[in-house]
C-alpha cells in the first residue's frame, strides 16, 4: 500500500471519529434550544473549526510525514553518501593500508636486490682487484729478477771482460814473446858465427890443391881448441870416416847447413838440437886439421859472406 493511501484512510478515519462524538453529545445535551442552538451554532462553528483542524491534522502528518520522508530521504541519501564517501574513504584507507605495506616491501625487495648487485659487483670488483694486484705482484718479482739476473749478467760480463783483457794482453804478449823467439829463432839459425873457439891457424894457401873448394875455410888447430856451432838447428850428420876425421852437418832450417869436419871428437849427437855457440868438436892434438864450409839451398857459399864478426 502506498503512502497517499494510508494519508487518506487516516483522514476518513478521524472524520467518522468526530461525527461520533457530534452525535453523542446532541443525544445527552439538556440544554434549552437557545442553548442547544447556540451549541449547534457552535456545534456548526465547530465542526468547520474541527474540519479546519481536522483538515491541518490531515496535512500536519502529510507534512510530517513529507517532511520526514524528506528528511528521511536527505538522510538516506546523506547517509548513502556518507556511507559511499565511508566506503570509499575506507576502501581509500584500507587500500591505503594495504598498499603501504605492499609498497614497503617492494621498497625493501628494490633496496635488498640492490644492495646484493652492489655487493655482487664489489666482490667481482675485489676479485679482478686481487687478480691485479697479484698480477702486478708476479710482474714486479719477475721485472725484479730480471734487473738481478741483468746485474749478474753485467757483473759476469764484466768479469769475463777483465778475464778476456787479461787473456787478449797474455796472448799478445805471448805473440809478442813468440814473434820475438822466432824472430830471434830465425836469427839464431843463420850461421853468422865464428866457428872456432881458441888457437888456430888459418890456411889460406890453398892454390895448389885441386881438391879444396875455394869456398872452405881451413884451420890447423891447436890442443884444446874446439868448434862451435855457428848457428842453431838439428845434428844431420854426425860421421866418423875411419881416418879420424869426424864429418857434422847442421841444418839451420831456413836453407843453410853447415859442415864441420876435422881430426877432433865429436860432443854432440846426431838428430839432437843444438844452439848457436855449442860445443860441437874438441881437438886435443897440435896442428890438427878442421875445414868449415856453409851451404845454401845445396849449394856451397862463401863462408865470410854470412859470417858476422864482432871486433
Amino acid at each position: 500500500m502506498s503512502k497517499k493511501n494510508k494519508k487518506k484512510n487516516r483522514s476518513a478515519a478521524a472524520k467518522k471519529q468526530n461525527t461520533a462524538v457530534n452525535n453523542k453529545k446532541l443525544q445527552t445535551s439538556a440544554l434549552p434550544v437557545a442553548a442547544e442552538e447556540t451549541k449547534e451554532a457552535k456545534t456548526q462553528i465547530n465542526p468547520a473549526e474541527e474540519e479546519t483542524k481536522e483538515a491541518a491534522a490531515q496535512t500536519a502528518p502529510e507534512k510530517t510525514a513529507e517532511k520526514a520522508v524528506s528528511t528521511g530521504k536527505e538522510k538516506a541519501v546523506e547517509k548513502q553518501h556518507t556511507g559511499k564517501s565511508s566506503a570509499k574513504h575506507n576502501d581509500h584507507t584500507d587500500n591505503s593500508h594495504i598498499l603501504k605495506p605492499a609498497v614497503s616491501y617492494a621498497y625493501i625487495i628494490i633496496l635488498f636486490i640492490l644492495l646484493i648487485i652492489v655487493f655482487v659487483l664489489k666482490l667481482m670488483g675485489d676479485r679482478d682487484l686481487a687478480a691485479a694486484n697479484e698480477r702486478n705482484e708476479q710482474l714486479s718479482a719477475a721485472i725484479l729478477a730480471a734487473s738481478e739476473n741483468i746485474a749478474q749478467l753485467t757483473a759476469e760480463n764484466a768479469e769475463q771482460k777483465k778475464q778476456l783483457d787479461a787473456m787478449s794482453t797474455a796472448i799478445n804478449a805471448r805473440t809478442e814473446l813468440n814473434e820475438t823467439q822466432k824472430k830471434e829463432e830465425e836469427e839464431s839459425a843463420l850461421p853468422i858465427l865464428y866457428p872456432i873457439k881458441g888457437t888456430a891457424i888459418v890456411i889460406t894457401d890453398t892454390a895448389n890443391d885441386e881438391d879444396t873448394d875455394a869456398n872452405l875455410m881451413r884451420f890447423s888447430m891447436e890442443d884444446g881448441a874446439s868448434v862451435l856451432a855457428t848457428g842453431s838447428g838439428l845434428v844431420e850428420v854426425l860421421s866418423d870416416d875411419g881416418d879420424g876425421f869426424v864429418n857434422i852437418v847442421i841444418d839451420h832450417g831456413n836453407g843453410y847447413k853447415s859442415r864441420y869436419v876435422g881430426e877432433g871428437t865429436a860432443l854432440c849427437e846426431a838428430g839432437k838440437e843444438v844452439k848457436r855457440g855449442d860445443l860441437i868438436m874438441l881437438f886435443t892434438e897440435n896442428d890438427s886439421e878442421f875445414t868449415y864450409s856453409i851451404l845454401q839451398n845445396g849449394k856451397t857459399v862463401d863462408p865470410m859472406s854470412v859470417m858476422v864478426i864482432d871486433g
